[in-house]
């Protein structure tokens, strides 16, 4: 069986979340450097969402090496755009320093958040069925490649985004922070860019609405994944409107991590289309 491996920018479907494996990163408050698990997601988190006093880190390639020692071979790490995070670095670094470049094979989604948790759930699947890790690096690649996978998201505080400095296409807002929604995604090369400025969250949430729709409708075999930070409401609409769309669609819906919280804020909402045909 092959092992799967995440980074904490990752959002993994709830039922995967004992097979899959996550590399946390951390969230720095005040100086003061707090490994993002769950369980600081679930009780610190909220009273650290502070603009300009929250950040993240990366892993250390020895939190990698620890994981990679412990696990069963072969192992396939599902990480975030190396245009987004230096976590690739890390990954690289504990392969080099293990000498585990046969047992270890990265992967680079070009995305974060749900979308990597789409290309591990496809991953997982794959492996249910016969696949080789070979056959798999394919599939992911040809996916990620012919860009059959889409992933949006609505910044619910764009104080935390200008801060963190992740964002292209920011420049000359920091004016009216407080007052424009901003929609992101990943482009081609895993780069995040603003797609939407909305005056007001309700037209925010019907841009996400509008990408969502046209990257499902366009999928012959959607996976879908939703993660949302403190607005559950907005999250299961969006699932309604696009499960009413698709009913074969298959979803997860989630809480987004704690470090991209730390990038986005409270009301934070993120979304992912990756279409598994003829895969699955």
């Amino acid at each position: 069986m092959l092992s799967i491996v995440v980074d904490g920018t990752a959002d993994v479907p709830p039922h995967l979340k004992d097979v899959i494996t996550t590399v946390p990163l951390y969230v720095v408050f005040r100086g003061k450097s707090h490994k993002a698990t769950e369980e600081l997601l679930s009780g610190e988190i909220e009273h650290m969402l502070v603009p300009g006093e929250i950040s993240t880190s990366m892993p250390t390639a020895y939190d990698f090496m620890e994981v990679f020692r412990a696990l069963p071979k072969p192992i396939l790490v599902v990480h975030v755009s190396k245009n987004i995070s230096g976590t690739y670095r890390a990954i690289y670094a504990a392969i080099d320093e293990l000498g585990y470049e046969q047992e270890v094979i990265p992967f680079d989604t070009l995305t974060a958040g749900t979308g990597i948790g789409l290309y591990a759930w496809l991953a997982h699947e794959l492996d249910k069925n016969g696949k080789s890790i070979e056959e798999i690096i394919s599939i992911l690649t040809e996916i990620r490649d012919n860009r059959k996978e889409h992933t949006y998201a609505v910044v619910g505080d764009v104080r935390f985004t200008l801060s963190g400095g992740r964002v292209s296409g920011l420049a000359g807002m920091a004016a009216r922070a407080m007052r424009i929604m901003i929609t992101i995604s990943p482009d081609e090369t895993g780069t995040l860019k603003v797609i939407g400025k909305s005056f007001g969250r309700k037209k925010a949430l019907r841009l996400l609405r509008k990408h969502m729709a046209e990257a499902i409708e366009s999928a012959k075999k959607p996976l879908v994944g939703i993660s949302h930070a403190w607005c559950d409401e907005d999250a299961h609409l969006l699932k309604d409107y696009l499960h009413a769309l698709r009913p074969d669609a298959k979803f997860f819906l989630t809480t987004i991590n704690a470090t991209l919280i730390a990038h986005g804020g409270k009301g934070t909402i993120a979304a992912s289309v990756l279409d598994s045909y003829p895969y699955l």
